[in-house]
């Protein structure tokens, strides 16, 4: 979103709240919009102006938004009804995969159809599959451990798409140094390196990129 487009979303919410803005000076206003301007920059002036009008249409208090409360509006808005499956729902589906997850590759086949926060919840389709092949009577068990895990992942997923594009973009390259560094330590030690210096050099390479994260 451009600047002067901003300054429009800023006037709305003004014109809106009129009554809670009477007193600020042009630098009052101008302030406002650099900052709505600095944390809504990645989203496009249609969206935002979607999550203002969801806000107008859905506020009974009468105090205006902040940002962050027009970037949720915006991403209930875009939410699909995966994304709001209820705890029961959500069992209700691991539950049906159950009955056809008896072998590897159904499971397999199962879990791939299941939405992201499921996913995460299971963790794998070897993990469906032992819990297909568990005992009838621990049943209640695992149902209280997916509800669990399954509303830990929702909680994730909600505060991830808070963060900004910036900060996911951070999280996500963090993620695959260490993806890759995983996969170093699987690959074993190179053509005439011993263990220890193996050992040695994925410490340093760790420690490196640590140290890098803590730069940041």
């Amino acid at each position: 979103m451009e600047r002067d487009e901003t300054a429009k979303i800023i006037a709305v919410i003004r014109t809106a709240y009129r009554r809670m803005y009477k007193d600020d000076t042009p630098q009052d206003i101008a302030g406002m919009v650099a900052v709505w301007d600095r944390v809504l920059k990645a989203y496009s002036y249609e969206d935002v102006c979607m999550g203002v009008d969801t806000w107008l249409a859905m506020d009974t208090k009468g105090f205006p938004p902040v940002p962050g409360q027009i970037i949720d509006c915006i991403n209930k808005a875009k939410q699909s009804p995966d994304d709001m499956l209820t705890e029961q729902e959500a069992w209700d589906l691991v539950e049906h995969a159950l009955r056809c997850s008896g072998y590897i590759e159904d499971a397999e086949r199962e879990f791939l159809q299941f939405p992201s926060a499921i996913k995460r919840a299971i963790g794998s389709a070897s993990a469906l599959r032992n819990m297909a092949l568990a005992d009838e009577s621990t049943m209640a068990v695992e149902k209280s451990n997916f509800e669990r895990s399954y509303r830990v992942a929702q909680a994730q997923r909600e505060e991830t798409r808070k963060l900004p594009p910036v900060a996911l973009e951070a999280r996500y390259n963090a993620a695959n140094t260490l993806m890759e560094a995983t996969a170093k330590r699987l690959a074993g030690p190179r053509p005439g390196e011993s263990r220890g210096e193996w050992h040695e050099r994925i410490e340093a390479e760790q420690k490196a990129f640590l140290e890098g994260l803590s730069d940041d």
